[in-house]
């Protein structure tokens, strides 16, 4: 696996952030970085959070940077258009219902390698309003295509098909540093139908 490379783990002081129980935040130089920490105050192993900021996007960060990227992009005013989670039963966790919508959004993300060479799509979850994934930018000798240009297709896509835009502007980002990370972020995608009362998406 190939992860991106780049001063990512700096966030900006204007920037708000949900973080964990524990975590703090270290101010140096003007700067301010999120350290993980585990419940007893000491560094450990986290969850990952999405980050609530004003600026969506590392300003200085090439987005066609091969390497893996977590994405989240709502609907808007967070309606529950997608579908519905079900009850947990005795042989069955809680699992994603898509609507006739869900399962349109659903064939236009399954379709995203059929229109971007070099493009994987590693894992997603459609969540009643809003979506996660991971894509994976290959270096096929050829420049990749941005991050944005994918999920603003894909939003456009979704809309046409649909005949109304359903999505809020923008949407989230997470460059995945390691293998440490990408396997927390899988697991935090797996495991997103069960926790979904805990969600901070969470509506009724």
């Amino acid at each position: 696996m190939r992860f991106a490379k780049g001063k990512f783990d700096r966030v900006r002081e204007s920037e708000e952030m949900d973080r964990p129980s524990g975590d703090c935040l270290l101010r140096k130089r003007g700067q301010t970085m999120l350290v993980p920490t585990g419940s007893n105050g000491r560094k450990g192993n986290y969850m990952p959070t999405l980050p609530k900021r004003k600026q969506n996007r590392l300003q200085t960060y090439d987005y066609q940077t091969p390497g893996y990227y977590f994405l989240t992009f709502c609907t808007a005013d967070r309606a529950c258009l997608l579908g519905y989670v079900t009850e947990a039963e005795e042989m069955r966790p809680s699992h994603v219902v898509l609507s006739d919508a869900g399962i349109v959004v659903e064939e236009s993300i399954r379709a995203i390698p059929d229109h971007y060479a070099g493009v994987l799509l590693e894992r997603y979850t459609i969540m009643p309003n809003h979506v996660h994934m991971i894509l994976g930018l290959q270096d096929t000798g050829r420049p990749c295509p941005a991050i944005s240009r994918i999920v603003q297709q894909l939003k456009g896509v979704i809309t046409k098909r649909l005949g109304k835009n359903i999505w809020q502007i923008h949407f989230h980002d997470h460059v995945i540093r390691n293998e440490q990370d990408y396997r927390e972020i899988w697991q935090y995608i797996d495991n997103n139908p069960t926790k979904w009362s805990l969600d901070r998406y969470y509506t009724t």
